[in-house]
């Protein structure tokens, strides 16, 4: 949960020059059904041979719309602070892109960031890609990046110069064509619906954070190395048997499996897994064995070959996919493991009370369970939520917003954080390093 404060937003539109002043947001719309574009000359130029608005530099800020109506952008750089872009044409930036702000990808079009050495290509927003999105570049979706994936669209998915993932994906679609992706400490990578996650050849997919596949399609590609570091929570399908040439896979981490492994070559353990589904030797293409190095805790089915430290068969007493070693609740089944952070924390003044401060905020993307309640806290220090801070409400489950009535002075700023909470623990959230905030208690 990222500390949000309470400031003021400058408001300024930023094309090839200025066109609104501070204070005002801006609504463009970029029309190819009009000779001019529509908006594209307050902007940019209008581009008639290919439906396109040509833009320098275009920056959008808090409350800032822009948006493409049969027609495209060509940007060399792109910023978006708090604003939303829409688009339902071809987008092309050719130098930096930096995201704070909501971005729409509608179905049928695609966004492609072309970068230049050395240029930023970052989300810390909201992309929604109902078409395709490429980044020919490094991309980087930061801590507070959320990237929804809703289809495959006309063109697929691609990252050529390395995704790192440091924030939220979540893919109902098919990401494809992904290189090298390396999800960092404190990024979370999830994939959903009907979805898979395609590995082009001899790509490594590095998750040093959280990879959750909660989807029904399979993850896998043509001759490429999974190697897990941290959390890998399997609930789809997981293979590594698409060519004949096998690359071994690796957990230094920790896996949890509810449904389907299919290993093709070595799977080299040293860490931690957790099996209430089927590790198996592919049928396809035999070889798979485990190297167990580390721990396996089995309350499901082991039938690759194994070798080094054998299995640990456990049960799973309340049937919800964790063994009993591995539950912190093994005999509650509405409990299986500490919740994690709260998400999308948002504020506003209210509009008939001053001085009044509303909050609202997400459920953790994973509870741990089926129950929450909830802490808010504020204090007048961003990074000091454990000697100097309030707590405004205490362990409410009713709902996911508080009220803050104490008045703020001017020229003060105030800082909150949510604190969820559930029978196996509790969580702040984590910084960007990964390791967990902390806070008074609000017992």
């Amino acid at each position: 949960m990222n500390r949000i404060p309470r400031l003021g937003w400058v408001l300024i539109l930023l094309a090839s020059f200025a066109v609104a002043g501070a204070g005002s947001p801006v609504t463009i719309q970029i029309d190819g059904n009009l000779a001019d574009g529509g908006d594209c000359p307050l902007v940019g130029v209008w581009d008639p041979t290919f439906s396109r608005c040509l833009i320098d530099s275009l920056v959008l800020n808090s409350g800032d719309v822009f948006q493409t109506i049969d027609a495209g952008l060509q940007l060399n750089h792109f910023e978006n602070h708090g604003g939303s872009l829409q688009t339902d044409g071809t987008v092309n930036v050719d130098g930096t892109f930096l995201n704070e702000g909501m971005i729409t990808i509608d179905a049928g079009t695609q966004f492609v960031i072309w970068g230049a050495i050395g240029s930023l290509e970052e989300n810390h927003g909201r992309i929604e890609i109902n078409g395709a999105f490429h980044a020919f570049n490094t991309f980087a979706n930061a801590a507070d990046g959320v990237i929804e994936l809703s289809s495959t669209g006309q063109f697929g998915n691609d990252v050529y110069g390395g995704f790192h993932n440091f924030g939220t994906i979540l893919n109902a679609g098919s990401w494809t064509n992904v290189y090298d992706m390396i999800n960092e400490v404190s990024g979370r990578f999830v994939i959903q619906g009907s979805a898979g996650l395609w590995n082009d050849a001899q790509s490594t997919l590095i998750n040093h954070g959280r990879l959750d596949h909660i989807g029904t399609g399979w993850i896998g590609g043509v001759a490429w190395t999974f190697d897990n570091r941290g959390v890998f929570n399997n609930h789809g399908a997981l293979g590594t048997c698409d060519s004949d040439t096998q690359l071994p896979m690796f957990n230094s981490g920790t896996v949890n499996n509810f449904n389907d492994i299919a290993i093709c070559s070595a799977w080299n353990n040293s860490g931690v897994i957790n099996n209430a589904g089927m590790i198996r030797d592919s049928t396809s293409i035999p070889g798979g064995n485990i190297v167990n190095g580390g721990s396996l805790y089995n309350c499901g089915s082991v039938t690759a070959p194994l070798t080094g430290n054998p299995l640990i068969i456990a049960d799973d007493t309340d049937t919800d996919g964790y063994c009993d070693p591995r539950d912190c609740a093994p005999a509650d089944a509405s409990a299986w493991a500490t919740t994690d952070g709260a998400r999308d924390l948002r504020l506003e003044p209210d509009a008939v009370l001053a001085g009044v401060t509303n909050l609202q905020w997400a459920a953790p993307m994973f509870p741990g369970s089926s129950g929450l309640v909830y802490d808010l806290l504020s204090s007048a220090g961003a990074t000091d939520f454990d000697l100097s801070a309030t707590c405004i409400e205490s362990d409410d489950g009713a709902d996911l917003s508080a009220s803050d009535s104490i008045a703020l002075p001017t020229g003060e700023i105030r800082y909150y954080l949510v604190r969820a909470q559930n029978v196996c623990g509790d969580s702040l959230g984590a910084r960007s390093d990964g390791t967990p905030r902390i806070g008074i208690g609000c017992d």
